[in-house]
């Protein structure tokens, strides 16, 4: 079964999938692989899985989507290996996510973050703030990666794009090294994406306030969207292949659907 793991791991790594998409995929193939042994990856034990949990009860959304995805690709992998001959997974319905719900930070959390936290996790939370980087660039950045230009961003799917930089994070550059990473650590050379989500979801919790870092770039969409800049420039500055997954992100609150109401005229 390892020798098996092991050659789906750099299937996995041949078209550079992240290292916690590695590890979360070779983490439910091993539970199934245990369960059923190869042959035992058939549509209905396949459909029972994702239907319910070992306790029998029903599925989250979220949870069904993302092992559908997951064993849809494991599934792949063993028809290119020979293991086996159809994918089991020709037959089973997919699974729609849940539609996903804005969660910015209000005006009143925000300031009741930024009114004690202090240091780098502070910058953090105003790079997420003021550029809308996720957890896992954010731990990435690089002195190299501030140019007049903006800011060098390599996201998801290894996604290249440069941003507008905002003139406070401009500031803080020039309290950082010009060259290296900024926030230095791990195995990789930088503090782990993972790491910064829990530190700032800890700090959320003692202020009373649900989520993690990741509320910050709702907030950023959300900040900018009330400002009047047009959604198509919102897609290109979160950088989404898709203006669906940047509705996603951006609340409207009760005042300004009644002012926008307001705006017509018969």
């Amino acid at each position: 079964m390892e020798d098996l793991l092991d050659q789906y791991a750099t299937y996995l790594r041949s078209w550079q999938a992240r290292p916690t998409t590695i590890k979360a995929r070779l983490t439910l193939a091993r539970s199934r692989l245990l369960a059923w042994g190869v042959e035992g990856f058939t549509r209905g034990n396949i459909e029972q899985f994702l239907a319910t949990d070992a306790n029998g009860n029903e599925r989250k959304k979220w949870t069904t989507s993302t092992y559908y995805n997951h064993l849809t690709d494991f599934c792949a992998f063993l028809v290119a290996a020979g293991r086996l001959e159809t994918s089991p997974m020709d037959g089973v319905r997919r699974s729609k996510p849940p539609s996903k719900s804005p969660k910015p930070l209000t005006l009143s959390e925000q300031t009741r973050v930024l009114s004690v936290v202090e240091g780098e996790v502070r910058d953090w939370i105003l790079i997420a703030l003021l550029s809308g980087l996720r957890a896992f660039e954010i731990a990435k950045l690089r002195g190299e990666d501030f140019t007049s230009e903006g800011i060098y961003v390599v996201g998801k799917g290894d996604k290249e794009a440069t941003i507008a930089c905002h003139p406070d994070l401009a500031e803080m550059a020039s309290r950082y090294p010009a060259t290296g990473y900024w926030f230095p650590g791990g195995e990789d050379g930088h503090v782990r994406g993972q790491q910064i989500s829990l530190t700032v979801g800890r700090l959320f919790r003692s202020l009373g306030i649900s989520g993690s870092i990741h509320r910050c770039r709702h907030t950023y969409g959300t900040n900018l969207l009330r400002q009047g800049v047009n959604v198509r420039v919102l897609q290109r500055l979160m950088r989404h292949a898709s203006l669906d997954t940047t509705a996603g992100y951006l609340a409207v609150v009760t005042d300004e659907e009644r002012d926008a109401i307001l705006k017509l005229s018969a």
